[in-house]
């Protein structure tokens, strides 16, 4: 069985990716560069909520066969299509409740492009459908991945597919993903070069469903699936990410991220904080509303800056963002307690 304190240690790590996504969106506000090290860091912070839903969703599935008798194959099946179809309801949901919250920066986004109309309504259906992201809306696109992600992993369980090969076809996918990126630029001629012009049309980046969100989502599963966290040590996850780090440094983008990311999960799991149920889930709500909310105030940022009236480097947005975004977190962590903000509950 798995403790409640380990489980803590992934909501305090999910907290600080929240963080750690507000300075990837930081950057290129005011002056200065992140180094090479911190890129490294903040590249695992999405990846860290993919693969925590993954594991989550594979160890409410294994626990089917902790009943008595255990499931048949018939059950299993049912049980595997129920737990992945209301997470992929829920991601749905909230991707529909966030792109309606974001609209007023995606209206004045369009404003400032000063394209027509009818270029605006097929811009945010594109980003809508195929994207996820519209202007200043770009926490989004890890909801919308997370529906096409789920719905992929839906159709391979529902044909008898296993774990473990269902990985295998999500790490291929990685990989692929891999290889548009580095030959897009290089082939001008041929079919490939129409079939990387039309995904580029479509999508615009690997950055979706199909070749993040589903490998991740694979990923998180096996490490459950597996025992990954109860058959390694310390020492070995740590092993793990430092050949995650050194891969990255030679932009080995598909390796680097399973490798890191697999330690840096494995390793979290292994650590038992002594804190309380109530302050984990605090810590789990206000990573969401970080996660989701934060754009506003990076927006405001930008618009100050290009007014003039602050001039930051970008360590220093990053801290003011945050702790913005610390303090109305909490308060609005504070107002869902009340039965007048019960409702916020179901937007996170």
């Amino acid at each position: 069985m798995v403790s409640k304190a380990q489980y803590l240690s992934v909501d305090i790590v999910k907290f600080i990716m929240a963080i750690l996504v507000v300075g990837i969106h930081c950057n290129g506000i005011g002056y200065g560069q992140y180094p090479h090290w911190l890129d490294f860091i903040n590249k695992l912070a999405v990846p860290f909520f993919f693969v925590t839903t993954g594991f989550l969703i594979q160890r409410k599935i294994s626990n089917t066969f902790l009943s008595t008798p255990p499931p048949s194959h018939c059950e299993y099946q049912f049980i595997v299509n129920q737990v992945l179809t209301k997470g992929l309801r829920k991601s749905a949901r909230l991707y529909l409740i966030w792109t309606a919250i974001y609209l007023p920066l995606t209206i004045i986004g369009f404003w400032y492009n000063n394209k027509p109309f009818y270029h605006d309504v097929a811009l945010f259906f594109r980003q809508f459908l195929f994207v996820g992201e519209n202007s200043y809306s770009w926490p989004l696109w890890y909801l919308l991945a997370l529906v096409v992600g789920l719905f992929i992993l839906r159709w391979f369980f529902n044909r008898g597919f296993s774990v473990r090969i269902i990985f295998g076809i999500g790490v291929l996918l990685m990989f692929l993903g891999y290889g548009y990126t580095c030959w897009r630029d290089d082939v001008h001629s041929g079919l490939l070069f129409y079939v990387f012009k039309a995904y580029h049309i479509v999508f615009g980046s690997i950055r979706n469903g199909i070749f993040y969100g589903f490998p991740l989502l694979a990923t998180g599963m096996l490490i459950e699936h597996a025992g990954w966290t109860k058959k390694t040590h310390y020492l070995s996850n740590v092993v793990l990410i430092v050949i995650g780090a050194v891969l990255f440094y030679f932009d080995v983008t598909p390796i680097f991220l399973c490798v890191s990311i697999i330690g840096l999960f494995s390793l979290v799991f292994k650590v038992d904080v002594k804190i309380s149920s109530q302050l984990g889930l605090y810590f789990r709500h206000m990573s969401m509303w970080i996660y989701f909310l934060h754009m506003y105030i990076v927006f405001a940022m930008v618009q100050l800056h290009h007014l003039g009236v602050i001039q930051f480097s970008i360590y220093e947005n990053w801290i003011f963002v945050a702790c913005i975004m610390l303090l109305l977190s909490s308060a609005i962590c504070f107002f869902a307690r009340t039965r007048y903000g019960a409702w916020l509950t179901r937007i996170v």
